[in-house]
């Protein structure tokens, strides 16, 4: 077409981009190094007790709460209610996952070791195998033994971090479990 020129890009100095390459690198590794963030003082104090502390308390650690009606069916449903739930067991479940993964979690704060053992034996059957010897009853054994130990530096605080979210994720599963079990018994208790 007339009039059109084609699009070419514009000759690049290879000594000119070492620089600008040189400088966001510089850029992306400082980019990583950063410390956690560091909490904020508001200056305001809590006070020294809580007014309703105590009796908060007691609502909480009276976990059987339903035996106050004094009432054996109640305790009876309650009993069935909580044996048969699926959503309980499956509570029960999501928090069991949850401890595991906090677990697994904590481990690469850990040092690691590891120790294989290893044994061979070896019968030839021919003796062209090997060299001909009168008092060779044709076994080999070969054992070997290996000890490895290593640790990884948590230089940045990630696996720190890591381990901290899963150790808040069980306890986000244990209020789950928590909410899911008192809805259960108070809609038990409420029928």
């Amino acid at each position: 077409m007339p009039g059109l020129t084609r699009w070419r890009p514009l000759p690049v100095n290879d000594h000119s981009m070492k620089p600008c390459l040189s400088l966001l690198t510089v850029c992306l590794l400082l980019s990583a190094c950063h410390a956690p963030a560091q909490r904020i003082e508001s200056g305001i104090q809590p006070p020294a007790s809580w007014a309703f502390a105590e009796r908060a308390a007691a609502q909480r650690s009276d976990a059987r709460w339903w035996q106050q009606f004094g009432s054996p069916e109640l305790n009876r449903l309650i009993a069935q209610a909580s044996r048969d739930s699926h959503e309980v067991t499956a509570a029960t479940a999501r928090v069991r996952q949850a401890q595991a993964t906090a677990i697994i979690g904590g481990a690469p704060l850990l040092p690691e070791l590891a120790f294989n053992l290893r044994g061979e034996r070896n019968k030839f059957v021919r003796n062209s195998d090997r060299k001909a010897n009168p008092s060779d009853d044709n076994n080999t054994n070969n054992f070997t033994s290996n000890l490895t130990a290593s640790y990884e530096v948590d230089f940045w605080g990630g696996i720190a971090a890591g381990r901290d979210s899963a150790i808040q994720g069980l306890r986000a599963s244990e209020f789950d479990q928590a909410t899911v079990e008192l809805t259960l018994l108070g809609n038990v208790a409420d029928r």
